[in-house]
């Protein structure tokens, strides 16, 4: 039998870091297999899930290269009636009941394995309760259960839910059905009849393997070879659908593509490459042992090493704290040629105008003197005659002969008539706490939340520039990476080598 694997995300949101390395697991094995693996949309839950998160979803394993339009594709709802069968077949065996029990009876039952009053229902009883359940006019508040063992050690074989009621339209089937299944219902057997060979689920639903395996077991169905792997979450972000959802509505969150998000999509904006992402994937490949802390910065340094020759090199100057420089006799305007990469020059050049008047950033000219002679990359020498930090203005006198080997100041400038204004954007943390906590009235903690998570600043750029289009990535001189994103504004890279307080990683 081939190989097949699948990818299973529920479709009630957009797919993170995490959910990448699920896919990517899926996907290599079942390549280095010659395989194939599919997805398969869990839209169980007509409250969330939504036609555009599974688009969204597709766009962005297709954006990983773990998807094309080879891949086969179906969603759990296109086997409702199949699993609704199924359920009845569990009834007939006396191995599903129904129950009236309120949702919080069940839960505290289960915890301390008491059993319902409904679990020696008689199978023809329970197959009125489930015609009753399953029509519209149902107005019970009744689930139905497997009968398994309420003493069982693990908690997950204490008759859990396996289908519920909601009324909410389902976004593919409408007002067709009324009842759902349960993820652990569901999942075992679309991946036995879908033919999957091979799941692989993370450590934190082992307890629940037994669970999967009593599903085919009562159904007479085959079995796949189930293997476990490592989540990977980060701290002091926030990684769960529903709690990103809640942040969006709070209007804390920009939305999906938020760059303080660890979404796909989120990381993208920031200017993480599509190879970092897999790259960093692939180092924890099939990995048991959890991932957490700690590797975000190994992501943030591979993702830096990648772009060190690909990024062309610009110049920008803070706008709030820039000097006004004027040379103290005139030189000759005219406009030079520079490599855009100083190390790869088949990446062509950049045409940089030299004039009278140029930009220096405020931070180094805090620390010029009068009589220093420093360096102005790609212009030459020249000597401090005049400061006034009242007014942000300098007057230098034009060495350009002289040595740059004996000047310990190499700054970069900006000739004032050839540049032109841009926002960047620098993001951090979204918390300021490793978890996002909730108030008993489920209101947002707001100790949290990190309110100094954007920053914005405003620079002078070379014209240049202008050439950049969405997506492309740029290093600007002795500022970092950035990226240039749809709206026209720069999105700065995370640096580990120059940790500030908006970086997003955990010291």
């Amino acid at each position: 039998m081939q190989v097949k694997t699948r990818f299973p995300p529920e479709n009630g949101g957009h797919i993170h870091i995490g959910h990448a390395k699920a896919a990517y697991s899926n996907f290599k094995f079942a390549k280095d297999h010659e395989g194939t693996m599919m997805i398969r949309f869990d839209d169980t839950n007509p409250k969330n899930c939504k036609q555009e998160y599974a688009t969204s979803i597709l766009d962005d394993l297709r954006t990983l290269k773990l998807a094309d339009e080879t891949t086969k594709i179906s969603y759990t709802s296109n086997y409702f009636d199949l699993l609704q069968e199924f359920a009845v077949q569990l009834i007939e065996s006396g191995d599903a009941y129904m129950d009236d029990s309120s949702v919080e009876t069940i839960r505290q039952n289960r915890k301390i394995c008491i059993a319902s009053k409904s679990r020696d229902n008689s199978v023809d009883d329970n197959m009125r309760l489930w015609k009753i359940f399953a029509s519209k006019s149902c107005e019970n508040n009744l689930v139905l259960r497997a009968k398994i063992h309420m003493q069982h050690k693990n908690a997950c074989m204490r008759d859990p839910v396996l289908y519920r009621r909601c009324i909410e339209p389902h976004y593919m089937t409408g007002d067709k059905y009324n009842i759902y299944p349960s993820y652990d219902f569901s999942c075992p057997i679309l991946d036995s009849i879908e033919n999957i060979t091979h799941t692989f689920r993370t450590i934190e639903y082992a307890d629940r393997t037994d669970l999967y395996f009593w599903v085919l077991d009562g159904l007479a169905l085959r079995k796949p070879i189930l293997q476990l792997f490592s989540s990977l979450r980060f701290d002091y972000t926030v990684m769960s659908k529903r709690k990103i959802r809640i942040l969006i509505q709070s209007g804390i969150l920009d939305g999906w593509d938020d760059p303080r998000l660890c979404t796909i999509k989120g990381l993208i904006k920031r200017g993480f490459t599509v190879e970092c992402i897999l790259k960093y994937v692939d180092l924890m490949y099939l990995s048991t042992n959890n991932t957490k802390k700690g590797t975000y910065p190994i992501m943030v340094s591979m993702n830096a090493t990648m772009l060190e020759n690909k990024a062309h090199r610009y110049v920008a100057v803070e706008k709030e704290h820039a000097y006004l420089t004027i040379f103290d006799s005139t030189i000759e305007e005219k406009t030079i040629e520079v490599d855009l990469h100083p190390k790869l020059s088949e990446f062509g050049k950049k045409n940089v105008k030299i004039s009278n008047n140029i930009f220096l950033e405020g931070k180094d000219a805090a620390t010029l003197i009068v009589g220093e002679e420093i360096t102005l990359m790609n212009l030459g020498n020249v000597i401090v005659k005049y400061i006034c930090h009242f007014d942000h203005s300098l007057i230098l006198a034009p060495k350009f002969d002289g040595d740059f080997k004996t000047t310990k100041k190499k700054l970069h400038w900006l000739s004032s008539e050839d540049c032109y204004e841009i926002q960047i954007a620098e993001y951090g943390h979204i918390l300021k706490e490793e978890k996002l906590l909730f108030n008993a009235d489920k209101s947002i903690v707001a100790r949290c939340i990190n309110d100094a998570s954007t920053k914005k600043i405003c620079c002078y750029v070379e014209k240049s520039l202008m050439n950049v289009t969405a997506g492309m990535h740029v290093q600007l001189i002795r500022r970092g990476f950035h990226i240039m994103d749809v709206t026209g504004k720069l999105i700065r890279l995370p640096d580990v080598s120059k940790p500030n307080v908006f970086s997003v990683y955990h010291k």
